[in-house]
């Protein structure tokens, strides 16, 4: 871990080989999302309202949102969900989002690692996910970092809108759960 000049707590990621992780010869650094993000963060996911409560979710302390940044710009986010989540009691790992452009260039593996780091020093043994039954590009990165299909999941989601919390959507898609076992 260190601290950027804006004083940002970051953590440099190690490939398995022990080399940093760089793209495009820029240093790739997972952390957690800041106010200074906004317009980064909407660039990679540009589901404003959602955005909006995962950050006012992480500001409370039910979520972490993480970000992976190539020199300086976010390239990719994610969020753990300490309770609550697709499978309890594990957290549960979602919205992860990397910028077209940038995508099969570590950046997904990184937040995962970064995730997982934090479910263990949080105190879980397993950590999970839901993923669409029809996202297999999605499915082969999961299952290649250790996850393994557990089940059918109906997933239902809302949309609210970010400043009255007013329904303004909702459905549901099939997904299926996944879990790791992290100890």
């Amino acid at each position: 871990m260190r601290i950027s000049a804006s004083g940002r707590k970051t953590w440099n990621v190690r490939s398995p080989s022990g080399n940093l992780g760089f793209v495009d010869g820029f240093a790739m650094t997972v952390r957690d999302a800041s106010s200074d993000d906004g317009s980064d963060l909407v660039a990679v996911f540009p589901h404003a309202d959602r955005l909006r409560w995962r950050i006012t979710l992480a500001n409370r302390g039910t979520e972490d949102l993480l970000v992976v940044e190539i020199g300086g710009v976010v390239r990719g986010l994610m969020s753990i969900r300490w309770s609550d989540g697709c499978d309890p009691p594990n957290p549960w790992l979602y919205g992860a989002e990397v910028a077209e452009s940038f995508r099969s260039n570590g950046l997904g593996t990184a937040l995962w690692n970064e995730a997982e780091r934090r479910c263990i020093q949080g105190g879980a043994t397993a950590a999970s996910l839901d993923v669409d039954v029809d996202n297999v590009h999605a499915q082969r990165l999961y299952l290649r970092l250790g996850y393994e299909i557990v089940g059918p999941h109906q997933h239902r989601w809302r949309s609210f809108d970010p400043d009255t919390r007013a329904l303004v959507a909702e459905g549901t898609s099939e997904t299926w759960i996944m879990r790791k076992r992290l100890m």
